[in-house]
């Protein structure tokens, strides 16, 4: 059976050009600067990693607010074109296999990506994203709100297929429990105008601890 990541990546290798067209800037999502500023101002230090940084939107925000921010990334066409604007370490790397050393940074910020981990996988990841944050580090994440989970196709369904896992905050938030990682904020985001599409649930988490035992 394919990994449904891998398949979706395909997909966002497909439509790079277009979706970075339609996410590169901040001005197309009026909600998410309260979010990175909300992040930034919890931090404990400057050592972020944006992960699936997708056209590097948020990773020059952080930059411009002073961190440094490393990146991974599974699409290629995404890395290569924000190794053409910043100097930054960007890594082709899957977020449920991340290669760093533990404890090393200050914050995780993955906006829009989690959604995209089968369920399966979705506890280790979470713990995963756990080891390399330093005790007391910050997360953001943000997931669709709903049951189970869909493939959803754009245009030719051989050409753009994207793989999204749903949830309820509640089910979250007992993940990121499971994963040593205590839950500070939690929002809702309806689609008043669009009333059978998933909303979206904002998530800020804080690493127990403030020394591994």
């Amino acid at each position: 059976m394919q990994d449904p990541v891998i398949t979706t990546i395909k997909s966002y290798e497909i439509k790079a050009e277009e979706y970075i067209r339609n996410t590169d800037q901040l001005a197309y999502f009026p909600d998410l600067p309260a979010m990175l500023d909300k992040f930034i101002a919890l931090l404990p230090g400057p050592c972020v990693l944006d992960v699936a940084f997708g056209a590097g939107r948020d990773t020059l925000y952080l930059m411009a607010n002073g961190l440094s921010v490393q990146g991974v990334e599974l699409t290629m066409p995404f890395i290569q074109k924000l190794k053409e604007a910043i100097s930054v370490p960007l890594y082709k790397m899957d977020m449920r296999y991340l290669g760093f050393v533990n404890d090393c940074f200050d914050g995780i910020w993955c906006c829009s990506a989690f959604l995209h981990i089968p369920r399966v996988d979705a506890l280790d990841t979470l713990r995963g994203f756990s080891r390399v944050l330093k005790p007391g580090g910050i997360i953001y994440l943000d997931v669709k709100e709903g049951h189970g989970y869909e493939w959803k196709s754009e245009g030719n369904i051989n050409q753009a297929n994207r793989y999204f896992t749903y949830y309820e905050t509640n089910e979250l938030t007992e993940l990121l429990e499971q994963a040593d990682i205590e839950v500070l904020f939690t929002r809702r985001q309806s689609h008043a105008k669009i009333q059978d599409k998933p909303g979206w649930i904002n998530i800020i988490g804080q690493k127990r601890g403030l020394t591994r035992i």
